[in-house]
């Protein structure tokens, strides 16, 4: 075989790689639903929704909510974790347990209370509270936040928690 031989499929093979990128960018074009071809992909990122709402939510507006008791905070570690302490009053719903949990914590989650979900960048990975956020609003919950890396913001801000373990409760 010569030169000429791998020199025409390598010609062929970048115009098929070619014309691949251009169809699949026309077909993404004529979507109404189209796919975004750069995004913000961190954690942040994706916790805005497609009609711009930010889900995330501050310490600061946590703090307002929590001392006026205007929110439910649901805690989606496991239960291990969130029996060795959890943010005061918070409910237990693990992401992994929802389908098993949810209607026996639903009627303690108040629709005119703000929902707001947590967990612990360390133990959770990176998007389980994401996901029962958006899980408990196409259930019909209005607003529903996120407090990204929940526990150890909470605890650093040495707000108050609990323990079911040890039965105590620290209040600041």
């Amino acid at each position: 075989m010569n030169n000429d031989f791998f020199r025409n499929i390598f010609k062929q093979s970048a115009v098929f790689i070619f014309l691949s990128i251009i169809t699949a960018l026309c077909v993404n074009g004529l979507r109404s639903d189209r796919l975004p071809l750069i995004g913000n992909w961190s954690h942040e990122g994706r916790m805005i929704l497609k009609a711009g709402q930010n889900m995330i939510i501050s310490i600061e507006e946590v703090r307002k909510l929590f001392a006026d008791k205007k929110a439910v905070f649901i805690d989606v570690r496991s239960a291990e974790e969130f029996k060795a302490g959890h943010i005061q009053s918070a409910l237990n719903l693990p992401w992994n347990d929802f389908n098993n949990l949810f209607n026996s914590i639903a009627p303690e989650i108040s629709p005119d209370k703000t929902v707001i979900t947590y967990c612990d960048g360390e133990s959770c990975g990176a998007s389980k509270e994401l996901e029962l956020a958006l899980a408990l609003k196409n259930l019909g919950y209005a607003n529903v936040r996120v407090m990204v890396n929940g526990w150890s913001v909470w605890v650093k801000h040495k707000l108050p928690v609990e323990s079911v373990e040890t039965g105590w409760t620290f209040e600041k």
